[in-house]
């Protein structure tokens, strides 16, 4: 499916609740490739305020499970009432390894500019996250990380690097994915969105954003890159 999720909000209220590079670039390039079934119960884990969110329920016609840590339900279910969608998206706030749900109660899991902060271990997937798929069920990532692996932090880089940040190559997040016995890796691949996604967002005012402007001037497209992951959780 090829869909264009900016056209559904206003340029200004996507600037107000983006929280990285542009979200909703990276949803619609993921959703090009991930054969999602019509009407999935979709769990958008770490979906900050809410934008994906949204746009998986508005424009792609799922019902949705809006899962956040740092910002209260209360807030995103707010801002799904005032978009008329309180009866297709629920807030629900909640620490990715203590998710609160049922086995088997998604058809798919969707995680954008939030996967690197809570899935950068071999036992995420199989123990917190594939026990909630239903069995064929599909997950769908989009991650930041590097181009090409370094054996320390570039000089340059060092000033905005934080550890513990897990920005890694695609093939370190390929392989970890392959350690999990119960899901198949369908794709993996440098998403071409990279940019255009980093680009809109440094036009936010978010603090973040405005730090972000120095790093990627200085960064020049050497080192970042956006990755895709979608997966299968086997039958078996």
């Amino acid at each position: 499916m090829t869909f264009d999720s900016t056209t559904l909000f206003s340029r200004q209220f996507q600037l107000e609740t983006m929280m990285g590079p542009n979200c909703l670039r990276i949803l619609d390039e993921l959703l090009a490739r991930a054969d999602l079934p019509p009407e999935a119960r979709v769990l958008d884990l770490g979906c900050g305020m809410g934008l994906t969110s949204m746009a998986l329920a508005r424009g792609y016609g799922y019902t949705v499970t809006a899962a956040d840590l740092w910002i209260p339900a209360e807030d995103n279910a707010r801002r799904f009432a005032e978009a008329g969608l309180s009866d297709r998206v629920t807030a629900v706030h909640c620490e990715a390894r203590a998710l609160p749900f049922e086995p088997e109660s998604f058809d798919a899991v969707v995680s954008i500019d939030a996967w690197h902060y809570f899935a950068a271990d071999s036992a995420f997937l199989g123990t917190h996250l594939l026990p909630l798929l239903r069995p064929g069920g599909l997950l769908a990532v989009g991650v930041p990380g590097l181009r090409h692996a370094f054996d320390a932090v570039p000089a340059d880089l060092r000033p905005y690097w934080v550890d513990g940040m897990n920005f890694c190559t695609l093939q370190w997040w390929r392989e970890l994915c392959l350690q999990c016995t119960g899901l198949t890796l369908r794709d993996a691949f440098h998403m071409n969105c990279h940019d255009r996604a980093w680009a809109e967002w440094l036009e936010s005012d978010n603090e973040h954003a405005k730090t972000d402007v120095v790093m990627m001037e200085m960064e020049g497209g050497r080192y970042f890159a956006t990755h895709g992951l979608i997966g299968e959780k086997r039958s078996w």
